[in-house]
């Protein structure tokens, strides 16, 4: 009987050259080699010199004209994604992951979430920028509305990510708040992670208020499925006031060396709440803690 040939991992990193995409690209070829993963860079590139021609052109001249306007911005930004990808390749000291690049015409937060669902990736890696950026932070706004859009498993990487932190995320921070789908999350995260020989996973409850007796029993069941089905009996359990998560959770990151963050988006109370945080901002704008979502 032939083998049946698994196949392979596919990241998707959306980038926009800058050093943020830079620092996202980094992580997700580092992470690639760890699961022998491929990585598809897609740059999606817009002008409008194009809605100008739709408005300007006649009705004779204007497909022509716009076609070759389109054509030109293609071969520009082709060339400047070579030379992006060969720079981060050399970079990350691993020149023989698979890879793929890609180059598109559109508004990027459209492009980004229809091609990577349509070809149905199995991760999309994207990095944000902080508020204080010199530049206009448009790759920060376009990854917060991918993130609200997507459906496929979003990993994003903070601008002050920090070099010598690229390292496989193994002391994993799992925040729940009781999702019907934390089960399934988890299922998926522990398939994705399997070549992780140290990982070691941190259960997480943020509570609005005093904890009562179900929400230990539904946080202890959440544990003892970590334990009994992964075979992780390490697992920490660790709960946080929501009045105070920025401390405790800038704290226990600390603490415990967390060095990824991960969680389910079924309801957007849950990202709503983490993204106008002060704990967001922390995690997006100052922190070195990537945040690994996962859509049910």
């Amino acid at each position: 009987m032939a083998e049946t040939v698994q196949a392979r991992i596919r990241f998707l990193v959306p980038v926009d050259y800058s050093v943020v995409s830079k620092q996202a690209s980094l992580y997700a070829l580092n992470l690639a080699a760890q699961l022998n993963a491929e990585v598809h860079f897609l740059h999606v590139y817009y002008s409008p010199a194009i809605d100008a021609l739709e408005i300007t052109g006649s009705s004779f001249t204007q497909p022509q004209v716009q076609t070759e306007v389109i054509e030109e911005m293609s071969k520009t930004e082709e060339k400047m994604m070579e030379n992006f990808v060969a720079e981060v390749l050399q970079e990350a000291g691993n020149e023989n992951i698979p890879v793929k690049k890609l180059v598109l015409p559109g508004i990027p937060e459209d492009e980004i979430t229809d091609y990577a669902q349509e070809n149905e990736y199995d991760l999309v890696v994207m990095g944000t920028r902080g508020k204080n950026a010199q530049k206009v932070a448009i790759f920060g706004s376009v990854t917060i509305s991918v993130m609200d859009r997507i459906r496929i498993p979003l990993l994003v990487i903070p601008e002050n990510f920090l070099p010598m932190h690229r390292e496989i995320p193994n002391n994993l921070l799992f925040v729940t708040t009781f999702e019907k789908r934390d089960p399934h999350t988890l299922e998926r995260l522990m398939r994705f992670l399997t070549p992780v020989s140290n990982l070691r996973i941190f259960l997480g409850h943020i509570q609005a208020e005093e904890s009562d007796e179900w929400d230990n029993i539904r946080l202890n069941g959440l544990a003892d499925l970590i334990r009994t089905k992964y075979n992780r009996p390490d697992v920490e359990v660790c709960r946080f006031q929501e009045k105070d998560l920025l401390k405790e959770l800038d704290e226990y990151i600390s603490r415990n060396k967390i060095n990824a963050i991960a969680m389910t988006s079924q309801r957007r109370s849950l990202i709503a709440k983490l993204f106008t945080s002060d704990f967001t901002r922390k995690i997006l704008y100052h922190s070195t803690v990537p945040l690994l979502i996962f859509h049910s």
